[in-house]
C-alpha cells in the first residue's frame, strides 16, 4: 500500500516504528512529505528506530539517498528528541559511506 493513504484511524495502537529503508528511498521533496505524514501517525512517546545513510555528494545515482545527520536533526528535531545510537562505515553501491542509527522519541504529534 501507499503510506500516504494511511491515517491514524487505520492503525492499531503502537509505540514503536522501525524505519530501515523508507526515508533513504525517497527524494528530498517526498522525504519531507513522509516525515510530516509520520508525525501525524505517531502518538506522543512513540520511539522510532531510524537507520540513515550518508555518502559523498554525487558519488552514486540514488536511491538510496544521502540523508546526513544535519537533515535528521533539522526535520525530526522539531518534534522528536533525537539521539544518535551509533555510526559505522557502510558500502553504498560500491562507495564508502556511513550508516547511522537514531532513536527518535516523539514529543509532539499532529
Amino acid at each position: 500500500g501507499d503510506i500516504f493513504d494511511i491515517t491514524r484511524k487505520d492503525l492499531p495502537a503502537f509505540s514503536f516504528v522501525y524505519d530501515r529503508a523508507a526515508l533513504i528511498a525517497l527524494p528530498p521533496p517526498t522525504r519531507l512529505r513522509y516525515i510530516s505524514h509520520l508525525r501525524g501517525l505517531c502518538p506522543v512517546d512513540t520511539r522510532i528506530l531510524l537507520v540513515a545513510l550518508s555518502y559523498p555528494e554525487n558519488a552514486i545515482s540514488p536511491p538510496p539517498f544521502d540523508v546526513p545527520d544535519q537533515e535528521i536533526e533539522a526535520h525530526y528535531g522539531r518534534w522528536c528528541e533525537v539521539a544518535q545510537l551509533g555510526k559505522a562505515p557502510a558500502d553504498v553501491k560500491g562507495v564508502v559511506g556511513s550508516e547511522t542509527a537514531y532513536c527518535l522519541e516523539v514529543l509532539e504529534s499532529d
